[in-house]
C-alpha cells in the first residue's frame, strides 16, 4: 500500500474568528523525521519506527516534486517501502502521489495518482476552521488499476501543549474524519475514522490518535475490523533544527 499524504483545496470556516495560526511547515530537502506508530487491529497490537527523509527534488506526473522516502521494517524485509511525491504551493503543502516499492529490491510495485493531480493543505488555520477533502486515489500494480474514493475533514480546534519522545511542543490541535471507499473484482471495501492530530509549525505532525472500523463485502460475506492507531514524533531534523 503507497503512504500517500493527500491534503485539500478549498477551505470554510463556519463560526471561526481570529488570526491565522501557522500549523505546517514547507516541504524542504534533507529535512528528516523518524515516527513510532503503534497500531491495534482487533485486539492484536503492533508497533512499528519509520523514517521520512525528503532526498531530492524530481519529476513525478508531469509536475516538479520533492521525493520523500519512507523507510523501515516491513513484512517484506527492512528498507525504503515508499516514495510520496510533495510540493510547496502558494501558503500551502500538497501531494502529487506515490509509489510503493520492495524494500529488498527497491522494485516499484504500485503507483498512486490523486485525482485531481495536486492535493493540498494550508499552512496556516483560523482556529474553529474546517477543511473539507473529496477527491480520489487510481493505484496501479500489475496491470490492475483500483480507485479509491476518499472524503476527510480537518478541524482547528486550537493550540495546545503536547509531549511526545521527540519532546513537548506548543502545536495545533486538528479533529479529523476519514472515509475511504473502494471496489473491484466483487470486493467492496470501506474504512470510516475518526481521530485527532497535533501539528507544529516547524517540525509538522508531532502526534496522531485515530480509530475505526474497516468492512469489506466479498461474495456475499461481509467482515469488519475494528482498529486504532497512534502515532508519535520520535525524533526530526528539520530547516537545520534537530530533535530531541
Amino acid at each position: 500500500v503507497c503512504e500517500v499524504r493527500n491534503y485539500p483545496t478549498t477551505t470554510t470556516n463556519p463560526g471561526g474568528g481570529g488570526g491565522q495560526e501557522e500549523c505546517q511547515p514547507p516541504y524542504r530537502v534533507g529535512d528528516v523525521r523518524t515516527v513510532r506508530d503503534t497500531a491495534t487491529s482487533n485486539g492484536q497490537t503492533s508497533t512499528n519506527t519509520f523514517r521520512e527523509t525528503n532526498v531530492r527534488e524530481a519529476s513525478f506526473n508531469g509536475s516538479t516534486a520533492i521525493v520523500q522516502e519512507v523507510d523501515g521494517q516491513t513484512s517484506a524485509g527492512n528498507g525504503v517501502y515508499a516514495r510520496n511525491y510533495v510540493f510547496n504551493g502558494n501558503g500551502t503543502t500538497g501531494s502529487l502521489g506515490a509509489e510503493a516499492l520492495n524494500p529488498g529490491s527497491g522494485q516499484v510495485i504500485s503507483t498512486s495518482l490523486n485525482v485531481p493531480a495536486r492535493v493540498e493543505l494550508p499552512r496556516s488555520f483560523t482556529v474553529g476552521q474546517t477543511v473539507p477533502l473529496d477527491f480520489k486515489v487510481n493505484a496501479s500494480a500489475q496491470g490492475f488499476t483500483t480507485t479509491v474514493d476518499i472524503k476527510s475533514t480537518y478541524k482547528l480546534l486550537g493550540k495546545e501543549s503536547v509531549t511526545v519522545p521527540a519532546g513537548t511542543f506548543n502545536a495545533c490541535k486538528f479533529q479529523t474524519t476519514v472515509e475511504q471507499n473502494s471496489s473491484i473484482s466483487g470486493v467492496t471495501t470501506r474504512t470510516q475514522l475518526s481521530g485527532t492530530s497535533w501539528t507544529h509549525p516547524t517540525f509538522g505532525l508531532v502526534k496522531l490518535q485515530s480509530s475505526g472500523s474497516t468492512a469489506v463485502s466479498a461474495f456475499g460475506t461481509n467482515t469488519t475490523t475494528q482498529h486504532s492507531s497512534t502515532q508519535e514524533l520520535m525524533s526530526a531534523t528539520m530547516n537545520g533544527q534537530r530533535i530531541p
